[in-house]
């Protein structure tokens, strides 16, 4: 990963270092070009100049100061002089290989001049065998022109020095590169350790250690977001596997009981069928009974279990509606048992809830209410807000057995009776109402009821009280 980090990045610097530098040999050769031509041109006016009385007297050809000159400026700068009268005579020349009084009219950038412009420009030289750079400028004497001046440079001295400085670049070029991975191994160093170290967390999440963590305390920030992201999904999914587990060993251990219980009553039944018919028969009834209580336990184990996994989003609910339907349902069964079920909600409180999970929470609360009374149910519902508090509650109360305070803290564990309902119930009606409770981002409190019995208190967040 590293390894390839660093190339990567070089790779970029490198394409952009060519696409920056390319293009700056071309300029400068430009503007060496150019300037190399505005030198040309400025010596040659400073020579013309100096020339200028001696063309106009005719005395050019004779004069040892011009000649001098011309000598030193060849000696100094290196590049070839040529004065020529107005006839395009060479009068003083720098070349030794030229002489005095040769034509130089039929040079293009010599006639031009004598015609009165500054020619400068690029061309082969057949007698030099070269590409040369040239200036030729006008010798004015008051409006006639009475000479020129011509200087020239083999464009090879350009080149080489638009090669010296392309040796240049090309240095900067190695050393921002040799930089450049420097600083790529820094970066791919900081990058990679705490990737590889993700890389062995999720390894050993996936060979099933569900303990491992990652590392969140080094490398860039993306990469501490994802070591956090990662260990919340391995939080997450070790204790849904946990929660899977218990359920499953709770599960089997609470079937086990009446899977048994249910296999002997079925032979008893069988043995009894030829010689005790009535025996064997009242044998199968307590068999459909537990059959009953069996079917009722694996519903709310089902129930439970969707709960595990549940993701529903929630939605807008009036929790005052939702009770009144359900007290109306559940009062014709307190009436047939000699008790009542009085009811007292503020209407209308709106509550954030998953759909059909309210009606679910009464419907235990107040079944457990009613089998937990000796004699005649004696139940109380209400529903208020507390907008003070940004929360409504509900409270179900009986007037039962009651529970004692070590009983009642362990009311909401799955599978657990009380002693003196030990023989009936499954044990998962509380434990679904505290699961159903805290996907609804609410809480669950049990205390003694004042006169016996006990009181069964949820808090949800309130959205409008009115």
């Amino acid at each position: 990963m590293r390894s390839r980090l660093v190339a990567a990045f070089v790779l970029v610097l490198a394409i952009v270092l060519l696409a920056q530098n390319i293009p700056l040999v071309s300029y400068l050769r430009d503007v060496e070009t150019d300037r190399q031509r505005t030198g040309l041109q400025r010596d040659a006016f400073i020579i013309a100049g100096r020339a200028e009385e001696l063309l106009d007297a005719g005395t050019a050809s004779g004069d040892d100061g011009l000649q001098a000159l011309v000598d030193r400026y060849r000696a100094a700068e290196g590049h070839r002089v040529v004065v020529v009268d107005r006839f395009g005579s060479a009068v003083v020349i720098s070349d030794e290989s030229a002489a005095r009084g040769s034509d130089y009219s039929t040079r293009p950038e010599i006639g031009r001049a004598l015609t009165g412009d500054v020619a400068a420009g690029e061309r082969y030289s057949d007698t030099l065998s070269l590409e040369l750079v040239y200036v030729a400028v006008p010798v004015f004497s008051g409006d006639d022109v009475v000479g020129a001046v011509r200087l020239t440079s083999p464009s090879s001295e350009i080149d080489d020095l638009v090669s010296r400085r392309v040796r240049g670049i090309v240095l900067v070029v190695i050393v921002a590169l040799a930089l450049g991975v420097v600083v790529a191994l820094v970066l791919a160093h900081g990058i990679s350790r705490p990737l590889r170290s993700l890389q062995r967390s999720t390894n050993r999440l996936a060979a099933g250690d569900l303990t491992t963590r990652a590392d969140v305390d080094k490398g860039p920030v993306e990469v501490r977001e994802l070591a956090s992201a990662f260990d919340r999904m391995s939080s997450r999914l070790q204790s849904l596997v946990e929660a899977q587990r218990s359920f499953a060993s709770d599960a089997s251990h609470q079937l086990r009981t009446p899977l048994t219980a249910l296999r002997l009553q079925v032979e008893q039944a069988l043995q009894l069928i030829e010689s005790n018919p009535s025996r064997a028969r009242d044998q199968l009834e307590r068999t459909s009974s537990e059959i009953d209580r069996l079917q009722h336990l694996i519903d709310g184990l089902l129930v439970l279990a969707r709960l595990e996994n549940s993701s529903s989003h929630l939605e807008d609910t009036d929790a005052s509606k939702v009770i009144r339907e359900r007290v109306d349902i559940w009062a014709p069964l307190a009436e047939e048992r000699g008790g009542t079920i009085s009811v007292s909600v503020d209407a209308p409180i709106l509550v954030a809830l998953m759909p059909g999970t309210l009606e679910q929470i009464v419907d235990n609360l107040v079944d457990n209410a009613i089998n937990a009374s000796d004699g005649p149910p004696d139940i109380t519902v209400t529903m208020t807000s507390e907008p003070m508090r940004g929360a409504a509650a509900l409270c179900v109360a009986d007037r039962g057995r009651g529970l004692s305070p070590d009983e009642m803290s362990r009311a909401f564990d799955r599978f657990w009776r009380s002693a003196a309902n030990s023989s009936s119930g499954s044990g998962i009606g509380l434990a679904i109402v505290r699961r159903l409770v805290e996907v609804n981002d609410g809480s669950v409190t049990m205390s003694a009821r004042d006169g016996g019995g006990i009181s069964v208190k949820i808090e949800f967040p309130l959205i409008s009280p009115r």
